[in-house]
């Protein structure tokens, strides 16, 4: 389920799925990201339409932070395996 959403949910104006954000925002595959760039992808859902990856206010940093932290005190980076099948 959660593979689902990471392919349809809208990043940004017209950016939708995970694929297409990491290639617009990072000009990578879902496969060559960081902990960093995923944590930022993370931060900005569910309100992509308010929050955005290319422009980051101090809020996303903060938030991707948070993510990041809780990525490694849940075992690492799990989630990004999963999506990298």
């Amino acid at each position: 389920m959660l593979e689902l959403y990471a392919n349809v949910v809208e990043f940004g104006p017209g950016i939708y799925g995970l694929g297409k954000a990491t290639h617009s925002v990072y000009g990578l595959s879902p496969k060559r990201i960081n902990r960093f760039q995923a944590a930022m992808l993370a931060a900005v859902l569910p309100n992509s339409k308010r929050y955005s990856v290319g422009k980051p206010s101090s809020y996303i940093f903060e938030r991707s932070d948070d993510i990041r932290r809780s990525m490694q005190a849940l075992g690492g980076v799990g989630f990004l395996k999963t999506l990298k099948k």
